[in-house]
């Protein structure tokens, strides 16, 4: 659990360093690069290694890495692979990056990691429910996510 996103045990929290979110937060208040009429269209793609096995404070600081980038290049859409939950209770909160962007997950994911993606709010509309095919032969749960977007 993530101390100072929510009400986590004490004896279970990561804490997450304050100047982080700070800084994630200023990011986001710049209007993002190329914004307005005419302007460039950015798209992320980002596999967040949700599987690595060096512990929680670690998977923590990847996945705030991750939001600061995106806090800083601020792309319409952002597409992650390897994601775990914990990464995406970070992602998605208020703190970070949740005011922001919407999550889009996958749908009934066969493993414990999985693909979703980031919506910015204000720059790009879904249009219509998000569509995710499994792969039938993949030991290792493949799948893929898709969602129509306006920009």
């Amino acid at each position: 659990r993530i101390a100072g996103l929510g009400g986590a045990p004490e004896e279970e929290v990561v804490r997450v360093p304050r100047d982080v979110v700070a800084r994630i937060q200023r990011s986001l208040q710049t209007p993002p690069p190329g914004a307005g009429p005419g302007g460039s269209c950015l798209l992320l793609s980002w596999n967040i290694d949700g599987l690595d096995e060096h512990g929680p404070r670690d998977t923590m600081l990847r996945a705030l890495a991750v939001a600061e980038h995106i806090a800083l290049t601020q792309p319409v859409a952002v597409l992650l692979q390897e994601v775990i939950p914990p990464q995406l209770e970070l992602l998605s909160a208020p703190q970070t990056l949740g005011g922001h962007y919407d999550i889009v997950c996958a749908e009934s994911p066969r493993l414990p990691y999985y693909c979703a993606m980031l919506l910015h709010k204000r720059r790009a509309k879904m249009l219509g429910r998000p569509r995710t095919r499994h792969f039938a032969s993949s030991k290792m749960g493949r799948h893929i996510l898709a969602v129509d977007v306006v920009v």
